[in-house]
């Protein structure tokens, strides 16, 4: 398999794991958006950085796009699920600044990667 395809995959999978968060978290927490519910920042968000982190480390590439991803998709959810509506703006800035963990957590998946190669 090569490395374009890996990184697809990995894109594909880490924008999965935020949809999963984003129904999962919303439906245990009775809440129509995830971030409204509390374990949206014990369970959620911790999930969607480590996600990032692994798929980071697998890819070894892009990681700005691989840390983002997660957060894409748990926005795609969120969107579909309530129509977007007046909020849809300050959800959008808010997930970018919540992604940046991601990156990082990206970053420091493709950096682990390069020193245990």
């Amino acid at each position: 398999m090569g490395q374009r395809t890996i990184f697809w995959l990995c894109i594909g999978a880490a924008a999965a794991t935020g949809i999963t968060v984003e129904l999962m978290i919303g439906q245990i927490g009775h809440r129509s958006e995830a971030w409204d519910a509390p374990a949206y920042w014990s369970v959620g968000l911790p999930l969607m950085m480590a996600a990032a982190l692994l798929f980071g480390f697998l890819a070894r590439q892009l990681p700005l796009a691989i840390g983002y991803a997660p957060f894409a998709g748990q926005l795609a959810a969120m969107t579909a699920k309530t129509g977007g509506g007046g909020m849809i703006i300050p959800g959008l800035l808010l997930l970018a600044a919540l992604g940046l963990s991601g990156v990082a957590a990206a970053y420091a998946g493709a950096f682990l990667a390069r020193r245990l190669r």
